[in-house]
């Protein structure tokens, strides 16, 4: 049977880091208008900081994407700093962090536009993307369920 693919998404994310630098997760929702499609949390290392996790739950979404979309992507993040140098408006200073940008400007290269907005930390699925990637954290620190 073949995939029916939605014309647009939204992906929303975040990243955190218990000590920063330290135990980091990334959580993503994918959502289309009030329907959540999926939503995930993952551990990503022992030692990063918050903008690390940050970038890299941007990553994990536009990996995760391609099972729904393939036209429109708007990437949703509470990261002020992330989203602002993902749309080049501030300069990256870190070569980790130009290393991932890289990455998820070339993933962002199968879909017919990706588009990065900054949103409220209020934001109700940003709120589920934050304890989805806290879980990941917390299930890792505590050896599983």
């Amino acid at each position: 049977m073949k995939k029916k693919y939605i014309d647009m998404i939204e992906i929303y994310v975040d990243g955190c880091s218990k000590g920063n630098p330290g135990p980091s997760g990334a959580g993503i929702v994918i959502a289309c208008g009030d329907d959540i499609l999926f939503k995930d949390g993952y551990f990503l290392g022992d030692d990063l900081t918050n903008q690390d996790a940050e970038y890299l739950a941007v990553l994990k979404g536009l990996e995760k994407a391609s099972e729904y979309c393939m036209k429109t992507i708007e990437i949703r993040s509470d990261s002020q700093l992330v989203i602002k140098q993902l749309n080049r408006q501030f300069r990256m200073r870190k070569p980790r962090h130009k290393e991932i940008h890289e990455k998820i400007r070339n993933k962002a290269q199968i879909f017919e536009k990706v588009i990065f907005i900054q949103v409220s930390e209020d934001h109700k699925y940003i709120r589920v993307a934050d304890k989805m990637a806290d879980k990941a954290v917390r299930k890792v620190k505590r050896g599983g369920d």
